[in-house]
């Protein structure tokens, strides 16, 4: 949705980086082959956001428009904003020829937000987002909740209930209280769930 061409998916295709992030790539994902382009699932909201990616503060008056390709041939592949080079998936200017990575527009998008939440270090966005997005609590696709997109993060808004008990009790561990933490397990420690032996991802 919100792309011209059919995209297929891929599993765990290591070795690859994601054309919206720069990150390597892990788990599921898009792959479209007549863009030649791969993203990260969590990252192909940026297809469903066009409206709201649309404008950058420092660009005012002209509308940017999603590319799939890479920048033109005849521009500067560099992000007008943070000097990085673009990727397969960036934002462009036709009328003035600049372009701007996915991270810069993104973090337009969350600069207007003033909605803060304790259990979370960047300005949140109330969104209806599409599957691509898991929650982090129960683990379900999409739906209303609070999204970070700088962090690819979403809670829904029924499952942040839980951060009004911080600390809990479970018969596991009973000796002592557990605390709510929000950026994954601490080094230290190991980064498994006692209980059940998965990976608990950053909220646990």
């Amino acid at each position: 949705k919100g792309h011209d061409h059919s995209v297929g998916n891929i599993v765990n295709y290591h070795g690859l980086e994601c054309d919206a992030c720069d990150r390597s790539f892990d788990r599921i994902g898009y792959s479209c082959l007549e863009c030649d382009f791969t993203v990260h699932t969590k990252c192909a909201f940026v297809f469903n956001a066009q409206e709201t990616l649309s404008e950058h503060p420092s660009h005012v008056g002209h509308g940017l428009q999603l590319i799939t390709t890479g920048a033109p041939a005849h521009t500067n592949p560099h992000c007008h904003i943070c000097g990085k080079n673009t990727k397969r998936l960036l934002y462009h200017c036709t009328t003035c020829n600049l372009n701007l990575d996915i991270d810069c527009m993104v973090d337009a998008m969350c600069s207007r937000s003033n909605l803060n939440m304790p259990w979370h270090y960047h300005p949140l966005l109330m969104l209806d987002v599409d599957y691509h997005l898991l929650c982090v609590v129960c683990g379900l696709p999409g739906g209303y909740g609070y999204c970070c997109p700088r962090c690819r993060l979403m809670v829904h808004e029924k499952c942040a209930t839980i951060f009004d008990s911080p600390e809990i009790r479970h018969h596991f561990h009973a000796k002592h209280s557990l605390k709510l933490l929000t950026q994954g397990a601490p080094d230290y420690t190991d980064a498994i769930c006692h209980v059940c032996g998965k990976h608990p991802g950053n909220f646990l």
